[in-house]
Protein backbone atom coordinates (compact mmCIF):
# COMPACT_ATOMS: atom_id res chain seq x y z
CA UNK A 1 0.00 0.00 0.00
CA UNK A 2 1.19 3.84 -0.43
CA UNK A 3 0.08 6.89 -0.22
CA UNK A 4 0.52 10.96 -0.75
CA UNK A 5 0.16 14.01 0.30
CA UNK A 6 -0.96 16.99 -1.87
CA UNK A 7 -1.88 20.13 -1.34
CA UNK A 8 -5.85 21.51 -3.95
CA UNK A 9 -7.76 24.55 -4.17
CA UNK A 10 -11.30 24.72 -2.29
CA UNK A 11 -13.81 23.88 -5.35
CA UNK A 12 -15.73 26.42 -6.49
CA UNK A 13 -19.49 25.76 -5.50
CA UNK A 14 -21.51 29.03 -6.48
CA UNK A 15 -24.07 28.02 -9.29
CA UNK A 16 -23.24 31.27 -10.77
CA UNK A 17 -20.34 29.06 -12.77
CA UNK A 18 -22.91 27.95 -14.86
CA UNK A 19 -25.80 29.99 -14.42
CA UNK A 20 -24.65 31.67 -18.11
CA UNK A 21 -24.86 27.77 -19.45
CA UNK A 22 -28.30 27.53 -18.21
CA UNK A 23 -29.85 30.85 -19.40
CA UNK A 24 -31.33 29.34 -21.96
CA UNK A 25 -33.33 27.30 -20.16
CA UNK A 26 -35.16 29.05 -17.59
CA UNK A 27 -38.43 27.71 -16.62
CA UNK A 28 -37.71 24.33 -18.24
CA UNK A 29 -40.18 21.59 -16.45
CA UNK A 30 -38.05 18.75 -15.15
CA UNK A 31 -39.95 15.47 -13.96
CA UNK A 32 -38.69 14.27 -10.40
CA UNK A 33 -39.55 10.63 -9.93
CA UNK A 34 -38.93 10.09 -6.29
CA UNK A 35 -39.24 6.73 -5.28
CA UNK A 36 -37.24 7.24 -1.80
CA UNK A 37 -33.90 5.97 -2.98
CA UNK A 38 -32.07 9.06 -2.85
CA UNK A 39 -30.76 8.54 0.35
CA UNK A 40 -33.45 11.60 1.72
CA UNK A 41 -31.82 14.24 -0.26
CA UNK A 42 -35.61 14.51 -2.70
CA UNK A 43 -36.16 17.56 -0.63
CA UNK A 44 -32.86 19.09 -1.03
CA UNK A 45 -33.05 18.01 -4.84
CA UNK A 46 -36.26 19.80 -5.29
CA UNK A 47 -35.01 23.10 -4.36
CA UNK A 48 -31.77 22.91 -6.12
CA UNK A 49 -33.73 22.49 -9.18
CA UNK A 50 -35.93 25.81 -8.40
CA UNK A 51 -32.20 27.54 -7.64
CA UNK A 52 -31.34 26.59 -11.04
CA UNK A 53 -34.37 28.49 -12.52
CA UNK A 54 -36.07 25.32 -13.16
CA UNK A 55 -39.46 24.05 -12.87
CA UNK A 56 -39.59 20.58 -10.94
CA UNK A 57 -42.68 18.16 -11.07
CA UNK A 58 -42.24 15.88 -8.07
CA UNK A 59 -44.50 12.69 -8.09
CA UNK A 60 -43.57 9.06 -5.58
CA UNK A 61 -44.44 6.78 -8.80
CA UNK A 62 -44.77 6.71 -12.56
CA UNK A 63 -48.40 6.08 -12.06
CA UNK A 64 -48.73 9.76 -10.51
CA UNK A 65 -46.82 11.44 -13.72
CA UNK A 66 -49.32 13.96 -15.47
CA UNK A 67 -49.88 13.83 -18.90
CA UNK A 68 -46.87 14.79 -20.53
CA UNK A 69 -48.47 16.78 -23.58
CA UNK A 70 -49.56 20.07 -22.98
CA UNK A 71 -51.85 21.98 -25.43
CA UNK A 72 -51.86 25.84 -26.39
CA UNK A 73 -55.01 28.22 -25.45
CA UNK A 74 -56.80 26.55 -28.71
CA UNK A 75 -56.45 22.69 -27.51
CA UNK A 76 -53.79 21.88 -29.87
CA UNK A 77 -50.87 19.60 -28.61
CA UNK A 78 -48.20 22.24 -28.68
CA UNK A 79 -45.08 19.51 -27.32
CA UNK A 80 -43.99 17.74 -24.05
CA UNK A 81 -44.31 18.67 -21.14
CA UNK A 82 -41.07 17.76 -19.72
CA UNK A 83 -37.62 18.89 -20.77
CA UNK A 84 -36.10 16.27 -18.17
CA UNK A 85 -36.90 13.62 -16.20
CA UNK A 86 -34.57 12.31 -13.02
CA UNK A 87 -35.30 8.98 -11.55
CA UNK A 88 -33.45 7.51 -8.60
CA UNK A 89 -32.91 4.05 -9.92
CA UNK A 90 -32.03 2.36 -13.46
CA UNK A 91 -35.43 -0.46 -13.37
CA UNK A 92 -37.42 3.66 -12.95
CA UNK A 93 -35.71 4.30 -16.29
CA UNK A 94 -36.08 1.38 -18.17
CA UNK A 95 -39.52 1.05 -17.08
CA UNK A 96 -40.41 4.95 -18.59
CA UNK A 97 -39.25 3.99 -21.78
CA UNK A 98 -41.59 1.15 -22.31
CA UNK A 99 -44.31 4.46 -22.63
CA UNK A 100 -43.99 6.01 -25.74
CA UNK A 101 -44.73 9.54 -24.15
CA UNK A 102 -41.54 9.14 -22.15
CA UNK A 103 -39.48 7.12 -24.91
CA UNK A 104 -37.31 10.21 -26.08
CA UNK A 105 -37.05 12.25 -23.11
CA UNK A 106 -33.22 12.90 -21.62
CA UNK A 107 -33.27 10.80 -18.53
CA UNK A 108 -30.01 11.95 -14.93
CA UNK A 109 -30.13 9.51 -12.54
CA UNK A 110 -29.41 10.49 -9.09
CA UNK A 111 -28.96 7.46 -6.08
CA UNK A 112 -26.72 7.44 -3.29
CA UNK A 113 -24.71 4.18 -5.26
CA UNK A 114 -24.36 4.19 -8.80
CA UNK A 115 -24.36 1.00 -10.10
CA UNK A 116 -25.04 1.20 -13.85
CA UNK A 117 -23.15 0.24 -17.01
CA UNK A 118 -22.08 2.26 -20.08
CA UNK A 119 -23.85 0.35 -22.27
CA UNK A 120 -27.06 0.18 -20.04
CA UNK A 121 -26.91 4.18 -19.88
CA UNK A 122 -26.69 4.15 -23.47
CA UNK A 123 -29.70 2.29 -24.16
CA UNK A 124 -32.10 3.81 -21.88
CA UNK A 125 -31.02 7.18 -22.78
CA UNK A 126 -29.67 8.30 -19.71
CA UNK A 127 -27.50 11.31 -20.64
CA UNK A 128 -25.61 11.90 -17.21
CA UNK A 129 -25.37 10.13 -13.35
CA UNK A 130 -24.17 10.97 -10.05
CA UNK A 131 -24.23 10.26 -6.57
CA UNK A 132 -25.97 11.46 -3.89
CA UNK A 133 -26.10 14.08 -1.83
CA UNK A 134 -24.82 16.57 -4.39
CA UNK A 135 -23.87 20.08 -4.48
CA UNK A 136 -26.46 22.94 -7.12
CA UNK A 137 -23.30 23.13 -9.24
CA UNK A 138 -22.75 19.63 -9.40
CA UNK A 139 -26.52 18.86 -10.42
CA UNK A 140 -26.36 21.97 -12.42
CA UNK A 141 -23.58 20.45 -14.63
CA UNK A 142 -25.15 17.19 -14.49
CA UNK A 143 -28.67 18.67 -15.75
CA UNK A 144 -26.75 20.64 -18.87
CA UNK A 145 -26.00 18.13 -21.15
CA UNK A 146 -30.06 16.13 -20.54
CA UNK A 147 -30.82 19.88 -21.73
CA UNK A 148 -29.19 20.35 -24.12
CA UNK A 149 -29.74 16.91 -25.71
CA UNK A 150 -33.74 17.78 -25.01
CA UNK A 151 -33.40 21.16 -27.12
CA UNK A 152 -31.92 18.51 -30.16
CA UNK A 153 -34.62 17.52 -32.05
CA UNK A 154 -34.50 13.47 -32.26
CA UNK A 155 -34.88 12.36 -35.96
CA UNK A 156 -35.08 8.65 -37.07
CA UNK A 157 -34.08 9.76 -40.55
CA UNK A 158 -30.80 9.93 -41.31
CA UNK A 159 -30.78 10.26 -44.88
CA UNK A 160 -26.96 10.91 -45.28
CA UNK A 161 -24.45 8.32 -44.07
CA UNK A 162 -21.03 8.45 -43.76
CA UNK A 163 -18.06 6.06 -44.61
CA UNK A 164 -16.19 6.43 -41.31
CA UNK A 165 -12.57 5.20 -40.17
CA UNK A 166 -12.76 4.40 -36.44
CA UNK A 167 -9.10 4.19 -34.66
CA UNK A 168 -9.27 2.86 -31.37
CA UNK A 169 -7.71 0.83 -29.31
CA UNK A 170 -9.97 0.00 -26.59
CA UNK A 171 -12.29 -2.89 -27.01
CA UNK A 172 -15.22 -1.40 -24.93
CA UNK A 173 -14.78 1.78 -26.93
CA UNK A 174 -14.75 0.16 -30.17
CA UNK A 175 -18.12 -1.37 -29.65
CA UNK A 176 -19.87 1.53 -27.89
CA UNK A 177 -18.49 3.91 -30.62
CA UNK A 178 -19.67 1.47 -33.39
CA UNK A 179 -23.14 1.02 -31.87
CA UNK A 180 -23.52 4.76 -31.94
CA UNK A 181 -22.25 5.40 -35.34
CA UNK A 182 -23.87 2.54 -37.26
CA UNK A 183 -27.42 3.60 -35.07
CA UNK A 184 -26.96 7.05 -37.57
CA UNK A 185 -26.59 4.46 -40.43
CA UNK A 186 -23.25 5.48 -41.04
CA UNK A 187 -20.76 3.02 -42.57
CA UNK A 188 -18.18 1.81 -39.58
CA UNK A 189 -14.43 0.51 -40.51
CA UNK A 190 -12.31 -0.34 -37.18
CA UNK A 191 -8.84 -0.11 -36.70
CA UNK A 192 -6.32 -0.50 -33.49
CA UNK A 193 -3.66 1.91 -33.76
CA UNK A 194 -2.45 5.16 -35.93
CA UNK A 195 -0.44 2.92 -38.28
CA UNK A 196 -3.18 0.66 -39.29
CA UNK A 197 -5.03 3.72 -39.61
CA UNK A 198 -2.65 5.18 -42.34
CA UNK A 199 -2.50 1.73 -44.19
CA UNK A 200 -6.65 1.99 -44.20
CA UNK A 201 -6.57 5.90 -45.63
CA UNK A 202 -3.48 4.22 -47.96
CA UNK A 203 -6.24 1.76 -49.77
CA UNK A 204 -9.67 3.84 -49.52
CA UNK A 205 -11.08 7.10 -49.06
CA UNK A 206 -13.22 8.09 -45.69
CA UNK A 207 -15.95 10.99 -45.05
CA UNK A 208 -14.64 10.87 -41.65
CA UNK A 209 -11.94 9.55 -39.27
CA UNK A 210 -11.77 9.88 -35.44
CA UNK A 211 -9.34 9.03 -33.50
CA UNK A 212 -7.30 10.25 -30.43
CA UNK A 213 -5.03 13.01 -30.22
CA UNK A 214 -2.24 10.49 -29.16
CA UNK A 215 -2.90 8.69 -32.30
Amino acid sequence: SFHFTCVVELAEQSISMISASLLPYKNHRVLFIDKGQTGGHAEEITEMLKQLDLEPIVVKDESQVPPPEIQDPTGKDSGHAYDVIIVDSVDTARNLRTYDEFKYIPIVLLCPVVSVSLKSALDLGITSYMTTPCQPIDLGNGMLPALEGRSTPITTDHTRSFDILLAEDNDVNQRVAVKILEKCNHGVTVVSNGLQAVEAIKKRRYDVILMDVQM
